[in-house]
């Protein structure tokens, strides 16, 4: 981290901004290799896609938010930070 606190800002919002970018590149690829391994599992294997209801996934949702902020708050310098990206993940996906 000593590394990381050397730099200056712009260039830490350079950094962030790509790994940002590199992500939903990469979350992109992911859902793009995933379709045909779905239909395959389905089509081939017999296999049966299933969604959880709207209120299990509210559930998650919410205890898993409880699992991070305890962590967040046993190591707020690395888990606090990632505490507060999963939060705002959430609140970008309207959840």
């Amino acid at each position: 981290m000593k590394a990381w606190d050397a730099l200056g800002d712009d260039l830490k919002a350079a950094v962030s901004e790509i790994v940002r970018a590199t992500s939903a590149d990469a979350s992109a690829y992911f859902v793009y290799r995933d379709m045909p391994l779905k239909k395959k599992f389905v089509e081939e294997m017999g296999g049966e896609l299933t969604q959880l209801d709207a209120n299990t996934i509210a559930d998650l949702q919410r205890y898993y938010l409880e699992v991070v902020d305890d962590f967040s708050a046993k190591d707020p310098k690395y888990c606090g930070r990632v505490g507060e990206m999963l939060h705002e993940y959430q609140r970008l996906r309207g959840s």
